[in-house]
Protein backbone atom coordinates (compact mmCIF):
# COMPACT_ATOMS: atom_id res chain seq x y z
CA UNK A 1 0.00 0.00 0.00
CA UNK A 2 1.34 3.24 -1.13
CA UNK A 3 0.42 6.66 0.46
CA UNK A 4 0.51 9.78 -1.84
CA UNK A 5 1.48 13.16 -0.73
CA UNK A 6 1.94 16.27 -3.03
CA UNK A 7 3.15 20.07 -2.82
CA UNK A 8 0.45 20.37 -5.89
CA UNK A 9 -2.15 23.78 -5.09
CA UNK A 10 -5.33 24.49 -6.54
CA UNK A 11 -5.60 26.41 -9.86
CA UNK A 12 -6.36 30.40 -10.29
CA UNK A 13 -10.38 28.91 -11.31
CA UNK A 14 -12.60 30.94 -13.25
CA UNK A 15 -13.12 27.90 -16.12
CA UNK A 16 -14.88 25.24 -16.82
CA UNK A 17 -12.36 22.55 -15.64
CA UNK A 18 -10.91 21.31 -12.30
CA UNK A 19 -9.75 23.78 -9.78
CA UNK A 20 -8.26 20.81 -7.01
CA UNK A 21 -5.27 18.91 -8.01
CA UNK A 22 -6.26 15.20 -8.11
CA UNK A 23 -3.50 13.48 -5.85
CA UNK A 24 -5.16 10.13 -4.42
CA UNK A 25 -4.23 9.64 -0.66
CA UNK A 26 -3.12 6.14 -2.05
CA UNK A 27 -2.96 2.67 -3.73
CA UNK A 28 -3.70 -0.52 -2.18
CA UNK A 29 -1.94 -3.12 -3.68
CA UNK A 30 0.61 -1.59 -5.80
CA UNK A 31 2.36 -4.51 -7.41
CA UNK A 32 6.29 -4.35 -8.13
CA UNK A 33 7.69 -6.45 -10.42
CA UNK A 34 11.37 -8.22 -9.98
CA UNK A 35 13.08 -5.35 -11.38
CA UNK A 36 11.64 -3.38 -8.55
CA UNK A 37 9.37 -0.81 -10.16
CA UNK A 38 5.61 -0.86 -9.89
CA UNK A 39 2.97 1.22 -11.85
CA UNK A 40 0.12 3.07 -10.17
CA UNK A 41 -3.36 2.35 -11.38
CA UNK A 42 -4.82 5.62 -9.86
CA UNK A 43 -4.38 8.63 -12.01
CA UNK A 44 -3.42 12.22 -10.77
CA UNK A 45 -4.06 15.03 -12.66
CA UNK A 46 -2.04 18.78 -11.58
CA UNK A 47 -4.25 21.45 -12.41
CA UNK A 48 -2.09 25.02 -11.76
CA UNK A 49 0.05 25.62 -14.74
CA UNK A 50 2.43 28.51 -12.67
CA UNK A 51 3.64 26.21 -10.36
CA UNK A 52 6.51 22.88 -11.01
CA UNK A 53 5.15 20.70 -7.72
CA UNK A 54 6.64 17.78 -6.73
CA UNK A 55 4.61 14.24 -5.46
CA UNK A 56 5.82 11.92 -2.53
CA UNK A 57 4.87 8.16 -1.79
CA UNK A 58 5.80 6.58 1.10
CA UNK A 59 5.60 3.01 1.75
CA UNK A 60 2.59 2.60 4.42
CA UNK A 61 3.37 0.14 6.29
CA UNK A 62 7.47 1.05 6.39
CA UNK A 63 7.39 4.99 6.84
CA UNK A 64 11.18 4.51 5.72
CA UNK A 65 10.54 3.54 2.39
CA UNK A 66 9.82 6.98 0.85
CA UNK A 67 10.68 9.11 -2.87
CA UNK A 68 9.89 11.81 -4.42
CA UNK A 69 9.56 12.81 -8.00
CA UNK A 70 11.37 15.66 -9.83
CA UNK A 71 9.52 19.18 -10.10
CA UNK A 72 6.22 18.57 -12.31
CA UNK A 73 6.38 20.99 -14.95
CA UNK A 74 2.25 21.77 -15.83
CA UNK A 75 1.32 23.06 -19.19
CA UNK A 76 -1.61 25.07 -20.02
CA UNK A 77 -4.49 23.19 -21.12
CA UNK A 78 -6.71 24.29 -24.19
CA UNK A 79 -8.38 27.76 -24.28
CA UNK A 80 -11.36 27.64 -22.62
CA UNK A 81 -12.22 31.39 -22.14
CA UNK A 82 -10.63 35.42 -22.18
CA UNK A 83 -10.71 37.41 -19.61
CA UNK A 84 -11.03 41.80 -20.24
CA UNK A 85 -7.45 42.71 -17.81
CA UNK A 86 -6.31 45.87 -16.86
CA UNK A 87 -3.07 47.34 -18.78
CA UNK A 88 -1.65 46.56 -22.46
CA UNK A 89 -0.40 43.23 -21.97
CA UNK A 90 -0.23 40.20 -19.14
CA UNK A 91 -2.22 38.47 -16.41
CA UNK A 92 -3.35 41.22 -14.87
CA UNK A 93 -6.42 42.26 -12.92
CA UNK A 94 -9.51 41.89 -14.13
CA UNK A 95 -12.00 45.12 -15.20
CA UNK A 96 -14.98 44.94 -12.68
CA UNK A 97 -16.89 47.98 -11.63
CA UNK A 98 -14.66 50.56 -12.27
CA UNK A 99 -14.83 54.21 -12.22
CA UNK A 100 -13.29 57.06 -14.02
CA UNK A 101 -13.96 60.93 -15.58
CA UNK A 102 -14.07 61.72 -19.20
CA UNK A 103 -10.36 62.89 -18.24
CA UNK A 104 -9.47 59.99 -17.99
CA UNK A 105 -7.56 56.92 -19.89
CA UNK A 106 -8.65 53.24 -19.01
CA UNK A 107 -6.14 50.54 -21.00
CA UNK A 108 -7.42 47.09 -21.10
CA UNK A 109 -5.98 43.72 -22.91
CA UNK A 110 -8.24 40.02 -23.51
CA UNK A 111 -6.05 37.55 -22.09
CA UNK A 112 -6.39 33.94 -23.32
CA UNK A 113 -7.12 31.29 -20.33
CA UNK A 114 -7.49 27.12 -19.90
CA UNK A 115 -10.55 25.21 -18.56
CA UNK A 116 -8.54 25.48 -14.88
CA UNK A 117 -7.89 29.59 -15.24
CA UNK A 118 -4.41 29.40 -16.21
CA UNK A 119 -3.31 32.03 -18.27
CA UNK A 120 -2.04 31.08 -21.36
CA UNK A 121 -0.75 34.14 -23.53
CA UNK A 122 -2.51 37.37 -24.44
CA UNK A 123 -5.28 37.52 -27.35
CA UNK A 124 -4.23 37.92 -30.94
CA UNK A 125 -4.25 41.57 -32.60
CA UNK A 126 -7.27 40.61 -34.42
CA UNK A 127 -9.63 40.46 -31.24
CA UNK A 128 -12.42 42.80 -32.10
CA UNK A 129 -13.67 45.43 -29.65
CA UNK A 130 -16.91 47.22 -29.21
CA UNK A 131 -18.38 49.75 -26.73
CA UNK A 132 -21.73 49.71 -24.53
CA UNK A 133 -24.59 52.20 -24.96
CA UNK A 134 -24.29 55.03 -23.78
CA UNK A 135 -20.77 54.78 -25.28
CA UNK A 136 -20.02 53.84 -28.69
CA UNK A 137 -16.91 52.77 -31.06
CA UNK A 138 -15.05 56.93 -31.12
CA UNK A 139 -14.78 56.46 -27.28
CA UNK A 140 -12.21 53.26 -27.69
CA UNK A 141 -8.81 53.80 -29.50
CA UNK A 142 -9.20 51.42 -32.13
CA UNK A 143 -11.68 48.61 -33.12
CA UNK A 144 -9.54 46.22 -33.46
CA UNK A 145 -6.00 44.49 -31.45
CA UNK A 146 -5.04 42.76 -28.50
CA UNK A 147 -5.49 45.95 -26.16
CA UNK A 148 -7.48 49.06 -26.55
CA UNK A 149 -8.26 53.04 -24.47
CA UNK A 150 -10.98 53.22 -23.59
CA UNK A 151 -11.31 57.17 -23.86
CA UNK A 152 -14.81 58.26 -23.33
CA UNK A 153 -16.46 61.91 -24.14
CA UNK A 154 -19.29 61.69 -22.94
CA UNK A 155 -20.96 60.62 -19.22
CA UNK A 156 -22.90 57.63 -18.43
CA UNK A 157 -22.46 54.54 -16.16
CA UNK A 158 -23.51 50.85 -18.15
CA UNK A 159 -22.70 46.97 -17.55
CA UNK A 160 -20.50 45.12 -19.89
CA UNK A 161 -18.97 48.87 -21.13
CA UNK A 162 -16.37 47.58 -23.30
CA UNK A 163 -16.16 43.81 -24.57
CA UNK A 164 -13.06 41.95 -26.71
CA UNK A 165 -14.08 38.97 -28.98
CA UNK A 166 -11.18 36.91 -29.86
CA UNK A 167 -13.11 33.94 -32.38
CA UNK A 168 -15.17 32.37 -30.46
CA UNK A 169 -14.56 33.44 -27.46
CA UNK A 170 -15.93 36.56 -25.48
CA UNK A 171 -15.76 38.75 -22.31
CA UNK A 172 -16.67 42.35 -21.09
CA UNK A 173 -15.66 44.61 -18.24
CA UNK A 174 -17.87 45.16 -15.33
CA UNK A 175 -19.72 48.30 -15.19
CA UNK A 176 -17.95 51.39 -15.85
CA UNK A 177 -19.20 54.38 -14.40
CA UNK A 178 -17.77 57.84 -16.19
CA UNK A 179 -18.41 60.84 -14.56
CA UNK A 180 -17.38 64.49 -15.94
CA UNK A 181 -13.61 65.46 -16.55
CA UNK A 182 -12.58 69.14 -14.77
CA UNK A 183 -14.31 72.24 -15.37
CA UNK A 184 -13.43 73.88 -18.28
CA UNK A 185 -15.68 76.36 -19.38
CA UNK A 186 -19.19 77.74 -18.70
CA UNK A 187 -22.49 79.27 -20.51
CA UNK A 188 -24.80 81.59 -20.33
CA UNK A 189 -28.67 82.57 -21.27
CA UNK A 190 -31.04 84.13 -19.83
CA UNK A 191 -34.91 82.65 -19.19
CA UNK A 192 -36.46 84.73 -21.20
CA UNK A 193 -38.97 82.94 -23.48
CA UNK A 194 -38.45 86.24 -25.91
CA UNK A 195 -37.22 89.82 -25.78
CA UNK A 196 -37.20 91.36 -22.66
CA UNK A 197 -39.40 94.19 -21.59
CA UNK A 198 -38.11 96.84 -20.18
CA UNK A 199 -39.27 97.18 -16.45
CA UNK A 200 -39.24 93.02 -16.30
CA UNK A 201 -37.40 90.61 -14.15
CA UNK A 202 -35.62 87.73 -15.56
CA UNK A 203 -33.06 85.66 -14.56
CA UNK A 204 -28.81 84.32 -16.08
CA UNK A 205 -28.76 80.71 -15.82
CA UNK A 206 -25.35 79.54 -15.22
CA UNK A 207 -23.98 76.25 -16.27
CA UNK A 208 -20.48 74.47 -16.05
CA UNK A 209 -19.04 71.79 -18.30
CA UNK A 210 -16.10 69.63 -18.55
CA UNK A 211 -13.67 70.10 -21.66
CA UNK A 212 -15.85 67.59 -23.68
CA UNK A 213 -19.78 69.28 -23.09
CA UNK A 214 -20.46 66.91 -20.25
CA UNK A 215 -22.28 69.36 -17.72
CA UNK A 216 -19.86 69.07 -14.71
CA UNK A 217 -22.61 67.37 -12.47
CA UNK A 218 -20.23 67.75 -9.28
CA UNK A 219 -19.77 71.42 -9.54
CA UNK A 220 -21.51 72.80 -6.45
CA UNK A 221 -21.39 75.19 -3.97
CA UNK A 222 -20.93 78.88 -3.54
CA UNK A 223 -18.99 80.22 -6.25
CA UNK A 224 -17.70 83.92 -6.24
CA UNK A 225 -20.18 85.57 -9.53
CA UNK A 226 -18.89 89.04 -10.93
CA UNK A 227 -21.13 90.66 -13.82
CA UNK A 228 -21.14 92.84 -16.73
CA UNK A 229 -23.02 94.35 -19.11
CA UNK A 230 -23.80 96.18 -22.66
CA UNK A 231 -27.02 97.60 -21.22
CA UNK A 232 -28.07 101.36 -21.04
CA UNK A 233 -29.48 103.61 -19.12
CA UNK A 234 -33.40 104.96 -19.79
CA UNK A 235 -34.14 107.99 -21.74
CA UNK A 236 -35.40 108.81 -18.12
CA UNK A 237 -31.72 108.16 -16.89
CA UNK A 238 -33.41 105.06 -14.62
CA UNK A 239 -29.99 102.85 -14.54
CA UNK A 240 -30.45 98.80 -15.63
CA UNK A 241 -30.71 96.19 -12.69
CA UNK A 242 -27.90 94.05 -12.11
CA UNK A 243 -27.22 92.16 -8.77
CA UNK A 244 -24.15 92.58 -7.25
CA UNK A 245 -21.22 90.45 -7.32
CA UNK A 246 -20.73 87.82 -4.67
CA UNK A 247 -21.40 84.23 -4.01
CA UNK A 248 -23.82 82.16 -5.96
CA UNK A 249 -24.71 78.65 -5.06
CA UNK A 250 -24.46 76.17 -7.95
CA UNK A 251 -26.41 72.46 -7.76
CA UNK A 252 -25.35 69.54 -10.21
CA UNK A 253 -23.48 72.08 -11.97
CA UNK A 254 -26.19 75.07 -12.84
CA UNK A 255 -26.46 78.31 -10.88
CA UNK A 256 -29.74 80.26 -11.48
CA UNK A 257 -29.35 84.07 -10.79
CA UNK A 258 -32.78 86.05 -10.32
CA UNK A 259 -33.33 89.90 -10.17
CA UNK A 260 -32.39 91.19 -13.57
CA UNK A 261 -33.93 93.92 -15.18
CA UNK A 262 -33.44 96.39 -18.11
CA UNK A 263 -35.22 99.75 -18.99
CA UNK A 264 -33.62 100.83 -22.15
CA UNK A 265 -35.20 99.70 -25.16
CA UNK A 266 -32.65 98.44 -27.68
CA UNK A 267 -31.07 95.51 -29.21
CA UNK A 268 -28.18 93.33 -28.68
CA UNK A 269 -27.85 93.43 -25.01
CA UNK A 270 -25.39 90.95 -23.20
CA UNK A 271 -24.84 90.09 -19.35
CA UNK A 272 -21.83 88.39 -18.70
CA UNK A 273 -20.89 86.24 -15.68
CA UNK A 274 -17.23 85.75 -14.81
CA UNK A 275 -17.17 82.63 -12.55
CA UNK A 276 -14.36 82.09 -9.74
CA UNK A 277 -12.47 84.97 -11.02
CA UNK A 278 -9.76 84.00 -8.16
CA UNK A 279 -9.38 80.15 -9.28
CA UNK A 280 -10.90 78.74 -12.32
CA UNK A 281 -12.22 82.11 -13.89
CA UNK A 282 -14.57 81.65 -16.47
CA UNK A 283 -16.92 83.75 -18.27
CA UNK A 284 -19.06 83.98 -20.92
CA UNK A 285 -21.43 86.31 -22.48
CA UNK A 286 -25.43 85.21 -22.69
CA UNK A 287 -27.03 85.65 -26.34
CA UNK A 288 -28.30 89.34 -27.19
CA UNK A 289 -31.54 90.66 -25.43
CA UNK A 290 -33.35 92.59 -27.49
CA UNK A 291 -35.12 94.95 -24.92
CA UNK A 292 -39.05 96.29 -26.15
CA UNK A 293 -41.15 99.15 -24.20
CA UNK A 294 -43.10 98.41 -21.70
CA UNK A 295 -46.83 99.12 -21.90
CA UNK A 296 -48.05 102.62 -22.48
CA UNK A 297 -47.85 105.07 -19.39
CA UNK A 298 -47.88 108.64 -20.77
CA UNK A 299 -48.72 111.20 -23.36
CA UNK A 300 -46.60 113.03 -24.79
CA UNK A 301 -48.25 116.06 -26.52
CA UNK A 302 -47.25 118.90 -29.19
CA UNK A 303 -49.15 121.32 -31.24
CA UNK A 304 -48.63 121.46 -35.08
CA UNK A 305 -46.28 124.70 -35.01
CA UNK A 306 -44.20 123.84 -31.81
CA UNK A 307 -46.23 125.42 -29.33
CA UNK A 308 -46.89 128.95 -30.95
CA UNK A 309 -50.33 128.61 -32.54
CA UNK A 310 -51.92 131.99 -34.25
CA UNK A 311 -55.85 133.24 -33.30
CA UNK A 312 -57.31 132.70 -36.51
CA UNK A 313 -55.71 129.12 -37.00
CA UNK A 314 -56.75 125.85 -36.28
CA UNK A 315 -54.45 123.12 -35.78
CA UNK A 316 -53.71 119.71 -34.97
CA UNK A 317 -51.96 117.72 -32.28
CA UNK A 318 -49.64 115.16 -32.44
CA UNK A 319 -49.63 112.61 -29.61
CA UNK A 320 -46.50 110.07 -28.73
CA UNK A 321 -47.02 107.13 -26.34
CA UNK A 322 -43.88 106.58 -23.70
CA UNK A 323 -43.64 103.92 -21.16
CA UNK A 324 -42.91 104.30 -17.59
CA UNK A 325 -38.89 105.01 -18.31
CA UNK A 326 -39.39 107.14 -21.62
CA UNK A 327 -39.27 104.58 -23.81
CA UNK A 328 -41.58 104.94 -27.20
CA UNK A 329 -44.39 102.45 -26.15
CA UNK A 330 -44.19 100.99 -30.04
CA UNK A 331 -46.58 98.36 -28.88
CA UNK A 332 -49.16 101.30 -28.39
CA UNK A 333 -50.76 100.76 -31.97
CA UNK A 334 -54.12 101.11 -33.71
CA UNK A 335 -57.18 103.02 -32.93
CA UNK A 336 -57.68 104.45 -29.74
CA UNK A 337 -60.59 107.33 -28.33
CA UNK A 338 -58.92 109.97 -27.22
CA UNK A 339 -60.31 112.92 -24.82
CA UNK A 340 -59.17 116.45 -25.21
CA UNK A 341 -59.36 119.42 -22.05
CA UNK A 342 -57.62 122.63 -22.23
CA UNK A 343 -56.85 125.75 -20.13
CA UNK A 344 -57.87 127.81 -22.68
CA UNK A 345 -60.49 130.77 -22.12
CA UNK A 346 -62.92 132.55 -24.22
CA UNK A 347 -61.40 135.66 -26.36
CA UNK A 348 -61.99 139.69 -25.41
CA UNK A 349 -65.22 139.43 -28.48
CA UNK A 350 -66.18 142.68 -30.32
CA UNK A 351 -64.72 141.29 -34.00
CA UNK A 352 -66.11 138.90 -36.43
CA UNK A 353 -64.50 135.36 -35.54
CA UNK A 354 -64.91 133.17 -33.04
CA UNK A 355 -65.10 134.02 -29.31
CA UNK A 356 -64.92 130.19 -27.83
CA UNK A 357 -61.88 127.97 -28.46
CA UNK A 358 -62.32 124.98 -30.66
CA UNK A 359 -61.32 122.17 -28.40
CA UNK A 360 -62.78 118.74 -29.42
CA UNK A 361 -64.22 116.70 -26.60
Amino acid sequence: TIDFMSTATVSPGGGSGLTVPTVPVQEVGVVFDGSGVGATSVTFQLVNSSETPVITVKDNADGSLTGTTGSVAVSDGALDFIRVNSGAAGDTSVINDYTMTTDDVLTVHASRYDGHGNYIGDSPGTTSWAAGLPFDGGDLSAGVGTSVDFVPDNVGSVVSAVTATDGVEVDSTGTITVNPGGVSYIEAVTDLAGDATAGGTFSVIITAYDVDGNVKTDYAGLKTVNWAHTAGNAPDLTVPVVPVDGFRTFNSGIATVPGFMLVRAEAGVTITPTVDPLGDNMSDATPGVTVVAGIADYYDVATQNGGVEGADTAFTLTVSTYDEYGNAASGYVGAHTIDFMSTATVSPGGGSGLTVPAVPV
